[in-house]
């Protein structure tokens, strides 16, 4: 006996009604009417009915407007749409199995079909193929993919996951009024965070005159700066009562808000050379370096050229102190290759980004793209996986797609939103 296979998941139906794959033959809705599907139409990513602008004949009238899809006919009562008028545009109900009559808010019935006799069991079983537990789902198929196809969607996910990281620059944007020296600024600074200060350092970012900035000594960007992010609290060395004499002028000439609290930054576990200590003063003498950061990076095409502007030493102190008065007989102040690298990847690349959306020119999209490929791939445990199965990271460019197609679609089991999910899922139908 041939057991019944019902979605646990609306993607499913969603996938088979986009890409039409299912049988049309004599199709009919649940009253008997003959349909004709002219246009799916679109996939609908904000509130409302799933499709919009599809077009439908039902017994040769044309019919045009949206089309919802559910599991069962009774989700409609479920999800509450009977109460929705932006639901009374529906043309179309489409389902797996149609176990209830629905209707709009006016009462009129929605022409309905159903899906669950008419899809290929090939496809059905292909896709219950990759619902396992395994950390790539596929990971037993790729063979079967082409390299032209795994490459194009390495491409398509390291494309959106630039564009995520590009969210931080959307908001600064909104924030800063497009001013894109302030927006580099503030970006470069909560990127320095890494992973662990990310948030201390943004919070301290929304707390700085960044219009003042360029017209103060290296000196005062680091009483400004070390002073705001609460790191000037106690003074332990003849520096910082230097450094907090200074802070205290500005604070009063430019009425700042109250500083960090010293509990939010984050020291443990982590290298000497990684401490936001070392990152602000790092920070200050790149920053004191350049006059225009933002026009530094737009106008820096190669990675030798970004490498050197960001290699500048910190001040003296700095150089042989991790801490306020804690000294290091090796060199702590200039950025290492591995940081330089991050910076690139959570710096450069999404603010060339941003900006080329902001001026509606893909220039500096490719440029970003071109200094991601000329990087080295990335070594950990995600791209060693990948490489163990024939997908390995050719550089920069390659180990961010392959790092989204990981967290993002694999662990999610996105499959049907996948270009080698999908190519399975179809494999052998014909």
């Amino acid at each position: 006996m041939i057991q019944r296979y019902i979605p646990t998941e609306e993607d499913f139906v969603h996938f088979v009604w986009m890409n039409q794959y299912f049988n049309k033959e004599k199709l009919e809705h649940t009253h008997g009417e003959s349909v004709q599907i002219i246009h799916p139409g679109y996939r609908n990513i904000d509130s409302g009915p799933d499709f919009n602008e599809s077009r439908i004949k039902i017994n040769n009238i044309e019919w045009r407007g949206q089309v919802e899809i559910h599991i069962k006919s009774s989700d409609w009562y479920q999800h509450n749409h009977h109460f929705d008028k932006s639901y009374d545009s529906v043309i179309l109900h489409v389902v797996w199995i149609h176990d209830r009559t629905v209707k709009r808010t006016d009462g009129s019935e929605i022409p309905t079909i159903e899906l669950e006799n008419r899809v290929n069991p090939k496809l059905i079983n292909n896709f219950k193929g990759l619902n396992n537990l395994l950390t790539i789902p596929c990971e037993n198929q790729l063979h079967e993919i082409s390299a032209v196809i795994k490459q194009s969607m390495i491409e398509y996910a390291a494309v959106e996951r630039i564009e995520k990281k590009m969210n931080d620059v959307s908001k600064l944007m909104i924030s800063t009024l497009n001013n894109w020296d302030i927006i580099a600024l503030r970006l470069l600074l909560s990127t320095l965070g890494f992973n662990k200060n990310s948030q201390p350092f943004q919070i301290l970012g929304r707390t700085i005159p960044w219009n003042k900035w360029p017209t103060l000594s290296l000196f005062q960007k680091e009483a400004l700066l070390f002073g705001q992010a609460g790191f000037l609290n106690k003074v332990i060395d003849p520096y910082s009562e230097r450094l907090k004499k200074e802070y205290l002028f500005l604070k009063y000439k430019w009425n700042l808000n109250s500083p960090l609290e010293l509990h939010q930054w984050k020291f443990m576990r982590m290298r000497p050379a990684q401490f936001p200590t070392v990152r602000i003063a790092q920070f200050c003498a790149i920053t004191n370096k350049e006059p225009s950061l933002f026009k530094t990076i737009i106008h820096s095409t190669n990675l030798m050229e970004l490498y050197k502007k960001f290699k500048t030493n910190a001040s003296d102190y700095w150089i042989h102190h991790y801490h306020f008065f804690k000294f290091s007989p090796s060199t702590v102040g200039k950025i290492g290759k591995q940081s330089l690298e991050k910076i690139v990847i959570n710096f450069v690349v999404p603010l060339l980004f941003g900006y080329s959306n902001y001026i509606d020119d893909d220039k500096y999209k490719i440029q970003a793209i071109g200094l991601l490929e000329n990087l080295s791939a990335e070594h950990n445990k995600i791209t060693k996986q990948w490489k163990s199965l024939g997908m390995a990271a050719k550089n920069g460019f390659d180990s961010q797609g392959l790092l989204q197609l990981y967290n993002h679609y694999c662990n999610n089991h996105f499959c049907l939103n996948c270009k080698i999910g999908k190519n399975l899922i179809i494999n052998q139908l014909n």
